[in-house]
């Protein structure tokens, strides 16, 4: 499906008109330039002046996005003010934190397998080779920042027998 008449040539000023409006996305000054999104992005990366304009469009609708932001938080909107304290209040300490646990006071084991290989291809049972893979998986630059790792391969291979059991 063809595009329906004269196809406008890119220049500069033709460019910074249909720049507004557009919230500075590159696919929306493509269809009122009536050019594909690829032939903008050439345009504005080959036209600084083009790209500081397209830049302070969108900056403009992110001031608009947060004013609009502010007036849900003001009238007590709990998502809007959950959503600006993880994201502008991190400094102050607000941040989402996922915490990983298992049964108290138990262990949480970790597997860890090359590229390839299935849990079904691992001889359980034998921890010392584990150990040694694991080693030889960390010495190959895996780095595991933890204050302990506990590979518990007795329940690995319990895990693994019940599987092959279903």
């Amino acid at each position: 499906m063809g595009r329906r008449g004269p196809k406008p040539k890119l220049n500069m000023k033709n460019v910074l008109a249909a720049i507004p409006d557009t919230g500075g996305i590159f696919t929306e000054i493509a269809k009122k330039l009536r050019v594909s999104r690829q032939t903008a992005v050439i345009f504005f990366k080959d036209n600084p002046d083009a790209e500081k304009a397209r830049l302070e469009e969108e900056e403009a609708w992110l001031d608009l996005a947060e004013s609009k932001l502010l007036v849900s938080i003001k009238a007590g909107e709990y998502g809007p003010v959950s959503f600006f304290l993880r994201t502008k209040g991190r400094r102050r300490g607000y941040v989402e934190k996922t915490e990983i646990g298992g049964v108290k006071d138990e262990p949480i084991g970790i597997a860890v397998f090359p590229v390839g290989l299935v849990p079904s291809q691992i001889d359980f049972k034998d921890k010392k080779l584990l150990e040694e893979k694991a080693l030889s998986l960390i010495d190959d630059a895996i780095t595991i920042e933890a204050e302990e790792v506990v590979v518990e391969a007795s329940q690995l291979a319990s895990e693994e027998a019940s599987n092959k059991q279903s």
